[in-house]
């Protein structure tokens, strides 16, 4: 492999991560939203 190829993969590697980095923050994103729809109709419950 040429130092070309190696510095492609590598990069391409850095995007695959940055790519699931991404993806793990938006579902962390949206679990936040759905606890903070849920939290509304948790809090009664959560009193008794």
């Amino acid at each position: 492999m040429t130092p070309c190829q190696q510095q492609a993969l590598l990069l391409l590697l850095l995007l695959l991560l940055l790519l699931l980095l991404l993806l793990l923050l938006l579902l962390l994103l949206l679990l936040l939203l759905l606890l903070l729809l849920l939290l509304p109709l948790l809090l009664p419950l959560l009193r008794f």
